[in-house]
């Protein structure tokens, strides 16, 4: 029991010679006053567990890679070709489909525009009867218009 308060022990007088604020500033107060170890050298140690760790982890990596490929019997070849052809064909699919979307878009933002200015003319309207006939027209066209977008919409949705 004594043996395990005896770090614990060595430290007190270093905390409070250091007279430090925080926990980690009493750990390096007291690594440099009782073991004489400075931050910079905790730092450069810490650094070079990172970089042994890192390496550790991309053996380890490697190493998994190397037992699923023998798992499988994967080396490349044909399966990664087609992989590749593949993956280019779907990424090419995906650029179509957001080119779509973006003339869906480019077509909506249009016609919203040209609404707006049929409706600013509406106002301009004089003769009641021309304006009720061209308020219907209005009506008939950002119908048959919804009903395209709708059509176009889906058609993006599927793709």
């Amino acid at each position: 029991m004594q043996s395990r308060l005896t770090p614990f022990l060595l430290l007190i007088p270093g905390l409070i010679l250091t007279g430090c604020n925080t926990v980690s500033d009493a750990y390096y107060g007291a690594a440099e006053s009782i073991f004489g170890k400075q931050k910079r050298d905790i730092l450069i140690s810490r650094v070079e567990s990172a970089r042994k760790a890192q390496e550790a982890s991309k053996t380890q990596f490697a190493s998994a890679l190397q037992e699923f490929q023998s798992v499988v019997k994967f080396n490349g070849g044909a399966l990664e070709e087609k992989y590749n052809k593949l993956n280019a064909a779907y990424e090419r699919s995906k650029q179509t489909a957001s080119n779509v979307h973006s003339r869906n878009d480019d077509v909506e933002n249009v016609a919203n525009s040209l609404f707006r200015e049929w409706e600013g003319e509406l106002r301009q309207y004089s003769t009641p009867s021309l304006k009720a006939s061209s308020a219907q027209q209005l009506q008939q066209t950002r119908a048959r218009f919804n009903q395209m977008m709708t059509a176009m919409r889906r058609a993006e949705n599927s793709i």
